[in-house]
């Protein structure tokens, strides 16, 4: 991403997560999702936030994320470098609990943390897809 700006980062990676919504309704969608996700923000350490939002408008959960061109202070959070996006269906509360352990587990690890740190979106894939082998 080129920008530093907290909504404009979030409202870029919600747009990702909502690409695959009908084109008619996705606006829509997207302004409740931004209205809902205004102040879900959260620290995960080591440079990682994540703005996530629940809805009744979605059957999946959504992840997008954006790798920041300089660390930055998003929400009250300094020096974040990688800010996850997710958008969750109201009643998969429980699956998003495993995917955020799952996520966390693999940023503790040096590799993936490194790799996201260098922006390296290549070695990103590749961390990503070993930590789920």
């Amino acid at each position: 991403m080129n920008t530093v700006d907290h909504d404009e980062i979030v409202g870029r990676l919600v747009g990702i997560c909502l690409r695959d919504a009908p084109p008619a309704s996705r606006t829509a969608l997207q302004q409740r999702v931004l209205k809902t996700m205004a102040m879900k923000d959260q620290g995960l350490g080591a440079g990682f936030a994540i703005s996530h939002a629940r809805i009744d408008d979605v059957d999946k959960i959504s992840v997008a994320a954006g790798l920041l061109p300089r660390p930055i202070r998003f929400a009250k959070w300094p020096g974040i470098h990688t800010v996850f996006c997710a958008i969750i269906p109201s009643g998969k509360a429980a699956a998003y609990l495993g995917f955020m352990a799952h996520l966390c587990r693999m940023l503790a690890q040096p590799d993936p943390r490194a790799a996201f740190v260098t922006g390296d979106r290549d070695r990103i894939l590749q961390c990503i897809e070993l930590f789920d082998a």
